[in-house]
């Protein structure tokens, strides 16, 4: 396997599930342990657990579901395939997160961020085209944006402001809400995304 990404899941099963850039996944726990592959896209980027089920983001603005064991559902509706060149430059799905199955937020590349609302995408105005790394969707109720050099947005829907203009050699490559903030980390260290007033 390569260039891996883990995340626990609870339906349909309590387990651990783990995937490969390739597109194989394999999940343990619960009194059962499998190996599937997802269908029809390499390159998987990000997995999320989302209402308990694993989700997988991906180039070209992939996107799917795994409903069970070799189920994976690609949500794709109302999403722009992006060509070649968009999705080795400025386009492509490196993050997700969600605040419910009918707001999720997906995105990356150059300013790409996109929305869904349980059952079509439709692309989000935003305000940078800065590379964009990373996400949070927070207890606050606000959606927090990693991009190039630390930068952090803050925002929802139609509406969002740099917070922070970081001044890093690398982005963020995780973003998680605990206790009453979002804490980031990137290979050098861990960071909490704390808005002066």
């Amino acid at each position: 396997m390569n260039r891996l990404c883990i995340a626990t899941i609870t339906r349909p099963l309590s387990q651990v599930i783990v995937t490969d850039m390739n597109g194989y996944s394999y999940t343990i726990g619960g009194g059962s342990e499998d190996d599937d592959r997802i269908p029809d896209r390499p390159v998987i980027i990000n997995i999320r657990s989302i209402g308990g089920y694993a989700y997988v983001t991906g180039g070209f603005r992939y996107v799917a579901k795994r409903n069970d064991t070799n189920k994976w559902q690609e949500l794709n509706n109302g999403i722009k395939i992006p060509n070649l060149d968009e999705a080795n430059s400025t386009a492509g799905f490196e993050f997700i997160d969600v605040f419910s199955e009918t707001e999720i937020y997906a995105g990356g590349g150059r300013g790409d961020l996109w929305q869904f609302n349980g059952e079509k995408w439709r692309q989000v105005p935003f305000p940078s085209n800065m590379l964009l790394s990373a996400i949070c969707c927070g207890q606050d109720r606000f959606v927090y944006i990693g991009a190039q050099s630390g930068t952090v947005f803050k925002g929802r829907n139609d509406e969002w402001r740099m917070i922070h203009r970081g001044d890093l050699s690398l982005p963020f490559r995780q973003m998680v809400w605990y206790q009453d903030r979002v804490w980031a980390t990137s290979d050098y260290g861990v960071w909490q995304i704390v808005e002066m007033k």
